[in-house]
């Protein structure tokens, strides 16, 4: 629930891989919509990301032995999940949920010219 005025009070912040799991929840979890005020992309990876592109799973299951490195193995779906191909099938079959949350729930003043990068993004 939001605050006791009915606005909503929560910010999303996403960073890196962070912005496109964002995107993922507001589409797959809309019962939060009208709980957003704001999502914040920062250096957000919603295209996906040219050294997921090149990268190897192999390469990435190596990360985890690095000193300090201490981050779950999750569903071994991150790296895939950050190709560009991958990011952009995700675009193209979920833009327009994305667009009916953000405009309708989730930030209802938000202009519809906020949503042409992304679309842009989808062109040939």
């Amino acid at each position: 629930m939001g605050p006791a005025d009915g606005e909503p009070d929560i910010v999303l912040i996403g960073f890196s891989k962070g912005a496109p799991d964002i995107l993922q929840a507001i589409v797959s979890y809309p019962e939060i919509h009208e709980q957003i005020a704001a999502v914040v992309s920062m250096a957000g990876a919603i295209d996906g990301s040219p050294l997921a592109n090149d990268a190897t799973q192999s390469q990435l299951n190596m990360l985890q032995h690095q000193a300090d490195a201490d981050c779950t193995p999750g569903d071994g779906g991150a790296l895939e999940s950050l190709r560009s191909a991958t990011r952009k099938k995700w675009l193209s079959r979920d833009i327009a949920e994305l667009a009916i949350a953000l405009r309708s729930g989730a930030m209802p003043g938000l202009p519809a010219a906020a949503l042409i990068p992304l679309i842009y993004k989808l062109a040939p």
